[in-house]
């Protein structure tokens, strides 16, 4: 959370998965898309801090079926670590802090109107193990990869994407830098299925980069290809893919073209020298 450097896990270099969770959370609960609203990155005070999303319930009443949001209530805070961060147990409680803080602008709220919900790809061990003996709560697995803490003031789920079900979840599941070629394009077959090629441009980009293999893979299996290629371009990955790979070129074409100007220079400087020729010889013949 806050401006995020090079360094924070959720930027994770040049790979941006905070993006691609925020378009895929939306995404996973589309169905549900007029009585939800999404903030990212929802400012909290005038200091740097933020949370990683917001999602606001509209119609309070309204039940969602969707196993990962349906605890929901009014104000739902989620906490997202990217692969290779965990949630830790500081973690919990600058989340923890993050809600008391925003239920204090709230008018007329309950706090169990607030929901937290922490996403990893891993068994929060130490947290849980906290949460037991130090808190006094209760964790229980509810369903694969959600798991409910109770006795606390607010609702609390902490979300292990992956041992959530492909079937429901396949979006969120697919945030890994681990993907199979199978999973790879069953997550692409999904995506232009579901015609959302065009709102998972973040998202996409992001899987890609963190499985560049499969790419290549794909790209080379015939119908696999095609299906491939018209997500990249609905998703407007392919322009800067060949964009960068024009730019790359240029580069390498430069930086090619400026180690053989200098052997070329060397042979030429060698040649002048066997022949015995003087300085003012040498800068003549090569324009030095």
């Amino acid at each position: 959370m806050g401006n995020k450097k090079s360094t924070d896990p959720a930027t994770d270099g040049n790979v941006k998965w905070h993006q691609a969770f925020f378009e895929a959370i939306q995404v996973e609960l589309d169905a549900y898309g007029d009585e939800l609203q999404f903030e990212s990155e929802y400012h909290l005070s005038r200091e740097p801090l933020r949370m990683d999303v917001l999602i606001i319930k509209k119609p309070r009443d309204t039940p969602i079926r969707k196993k990962i949001a349906a605890m929901f209530r009014r104000y739902n805070i989620i906490e997202y670590k990217s692969p290779g961060d965990y949630v830790s147990v500081k973690t919990f409680y600058k989340v923890h802090a993050y809600a008391d803080l925003y239920f204090n602008e709230l008018k007329g709220a309950d706090i169990r109107d607030i929901t937290l919900t922490f996403v990893g790809s891993g068994y929060p061990r130490k947290l849980f193990s906290h949460l037991r003996e130090v808190k006094g709560y209760t964790v229980e697995e509810t369903h694969p990869g959600i798991y409910t803490v109770s006795g606390d003031s607010m609702p609390i789920q902490v979300l292990d994407i992956r041992r959530l079900p492909a079937e429901e979840n396949l979006l969120l599941k697919s945030l890994s830098r681990d993907l199979t070629l199978a999973e790879f394009l069953q997550l692409t077959d999904e995506v232009t299925r579901q015609e959302k090629e065009a709102r998972l441009g973040a998202y996409l980009h992001t899987v890609i980069e963190a499985n560049p293999k499969n790419l290549e893979e794909a790209l080379k299996m015939g119908s696999a290809a095609v299906t491939i290629d018209k997500v990249l371009k609905d998703a407007g990955f392919t322009t800067r893919w060949r964009q960068e790979g024009r730019q790359e070129g240029r580069q390498e074409g430069r930086q090619e073209g400026r180690q053989e100007g200098r052997q070329e220079r060397d042979r030429q400087l060698r040649n002048l020298f066997d022949r015995g020729a003087t300085v003012e010889e040498i800068r003549r013949e090569l324009g030095l």
